[in-house]
């Protein structure tokens, strides 16, 4: 029989507590939405870690219970030997399988690529909020702790008034940062109190949009800017980019938003 299992202490306790307090917290977080953050923060960590520990202990336990058959029937060394072997088996499965299967052996942890910029952001005021259509900008909450304006990891349709703000708000960046007429970059700047701009440098090539699925979902924002770019429509954000750029990467440009907020309005159609 499975002997060890008389043995478990009573703090093992803790893994339905922490399942249970970890559920709680999930369906809080979507009640008070978004003051507890997002609701998967509080289940898939926790989760993972119990499933892991209560993994190990079974294994554990199961590996002990074949060697204690194994015993029991010694005499029969045909028999002792097949428990033997059942046992290899089991503990090289358990310890070969997941390396051998990508989807378990991948973690999905994140790993900041770009140090400098973290650092530059994390010394600008807390109140500095980041705008910007890359994916790199979902990274800055965590590695910057800095707010951002909004990101892809957030875009859930938690519910349409939520879901809608974030459309909007993906609309009129791109409607402004692809627009011909900085005036209008400014005044999404002025509206939405934005601190800094994150721009992948192939930002204003063609492609840069219509190769992106997530991108394209903001209609007719994102046709708009493509035809645009096809066109030789430049933005005139991107004549200025030199004036702007405040701290440069291999593929990444962070523009200061208060010096394109203070660009005199007369020198706007000489520069374009």
């Amino acid at each position: 029989g499975f002997q060890l299992m008389r043995r478990l202490s009573r703090e093992i306790g803790i893994f339905p507590r922490v399942i249970l307090a970890s559920l709680v917290l999930f369906f809080l977080a979507h009640a008070l939405l978004f003051r507890l953050y997002l609701p998967s923060r509080y289940t898939a960590h926790s989760f993972r870690i119990v499933l892991a520990l209560s993994a190990g202990i079974s294994a554990i336990v199961i590996l002990d219970a074949l060697f204690d058959v194994s015993e029991r029937i010694a005499e029969k060394k045909a028999l002792a030997a097949l428990g033997v072997c059942a046992a290899a088996v089991f503990f090289l499965v358990g310890a070969f399988y997941p390396a051998l299967n990508g989807s378990l052996s991948r973690q999905k942890y994140k790993i900041g690529k770009y140090t400098p910029i973290y650092e530059f952001l994390s010394n600008q005021p807390k109140s500095a909020v980041i705008a910007s259509l890359s994916r790199e900008v979902d990274d800055l909450p965590v590695f910057a702790k800095r707010s951002i304006l909004f990101g892809r990891e957030i875009a859930l349709p938690y519910h349409k008034k939520y879901y809608g703000e974030i459309r909007q708000r993906t609309i009129d960046l791109i409607n402004a940062e692809y627009s011909s007429d900085l005036s209008n970059l400014q005044s999404f700047i002025r509206a939405y109190d934005v601190g800094f701009l994150l721009l992948d440098k192939r930002a204003f090539s063609p492609g840069y949009i219509a190769d992106d699925r997530w991108l394209l979902q903001f209609q007719p924002a994102a046709d708009d800017a493509i035809a645009r770019l096809r066109n030789d429509d430049s933005p005139a954000l991107e004549g200025l980019l030199d004036r702007f750029t405040v701290l440069e990467t291999d593929e990444l440009l962070l523009l200061d938003a208060r010096r394109i907020l203070a660009f005199p309005q007369e020198l706007v159609g000489i520069t374009r």
